[in-house]
């Protein structure tokens, strides 16, 4: 069941209007649990990008990666020699437009949880996570950890000069009644236009969805 079906079950919406549901249960996280997980999201991604900052080749540079829901454990990851000039090699030739870009950026991110995932166990994470029985399998994550890991991912290609068409942003949010999506901003440096990476939609290395804010928006709103 999508979850924009599962909004419409008048049954389930009126339980959503009344009762509070956890981060373990769905994709997205109830807004007034942002102080339990935000700070520890926003350090990891201060240090990852100070990390890769001072370093020779962003991509090679040791990061943390979010397991779990809401972050709830974190892994010290850092990509071999050839990891690296796998994904490297995805933008060569480089992009000639911002949307050969984006295909570009989608294929690298499926790689670094490719390789990200054989290491820690992620490489079990299924497409989103609608269903409380799935929240605690091995290896599944939510909307806030596929988010901070895609972060982190878009900031080292970045860093390493292989992103010239989009400027990378912060976490976004989307709301749902007493509930929050959570992705990636990014910004076509030409159009002004907003886009988000959603790796959440699809299994652990499979393409994210990268789509218009506005479409990402209407997506997950009843």
């Amino acid at each position: 069941m999508s979850l924009r079906s599962a909004l419409l079950n008048p049954g389930l919406v009126a339980a959503l209007l009344f009762t509070a549901v956890p981060a373990s249960a769905m994709n997205v996280v109830g807004q007034d649990s942002d102080e339990d997980w935000q700070p520890q999201v926003n350090r990891l991604i201060a240090k990852n990008d100070l990390a890769a900052q001072k370093a020779p080749n962003p991509l090679r540079v040791a990061m943390e990666v979010c397991q779990g829901t809401a972050c709830a454990e974190a892994t010290n990851v850092r990509l071999s020699s050839l990891e690296a000039e796998r994904i490297r090699a995805v933008f060569d030739p480089p992009a000639t437009s911002a949307a050969e870009e984006r295909a570009q950026l989608a294929t690298a991110i499926a790689f670094f949880e490719t390789f990200v995932g054989a290491r820690n166990g992620t490489w079990a994470d299924l497409p989103r996570n609608l269903h409380p029985e799935d929240a605690e399998d091995e290896g599944q994550m939510d909307c806030v950890s596929e988010s901070t890991n895609t972060r982190t991912y878009l900031d080292r290609l970045d860093k390493a000069g292989l992103i010239r068409y989009h400027g990378v942003g912060e976490q976004v949010f989307t709301y749902i009644l007493l509930l929050q999506h959570i992705a990636v901003e990014m910004v076509d440096k030409e159009t002004g236009v907003r886009w988000v990476v959603d790796s959440w939609e699809g299994a652990n290395g499979e393409p994210p969805v990268i789509s218009t804010y506005d479409d990402w928006c209407s997506e997950y709103h009843v």
